[in-house]
């Protein structure tokens, strides 16, 4: 799907900037990366941005969430 050419475009820029990965963001808010999930530990937290329409909901985000 053309869905994730965005995604698709960022990695390659990041590759070629010498970087492993990219966060993307809609304004102010932080969504994802381009290959993985956005997560943070936060004071013993795990956090991550809510699910929604920019996000792709993803298999392992759920089960990290799960077993955190």
């Amino acid at each position: 799907t053309v869905n994730l050419i965005p995604n698709v475009m960022a990695a390659q820029k990041a590759k070629e900037e010498g970087c492993g990965e990219t966060v993307m963001h809609r304004g102010s808010q932080l969504t994802e990366c381009a290959h993985s999930s956005l997560l943070i530990l936060k004071d013993g937290k795990l956090i991550g941005p809510k699910l929604n329409e920019l996000i792709l909901p993803s298999i392992s985000r759920k089960h990290i969430f799960e077993i955190a």
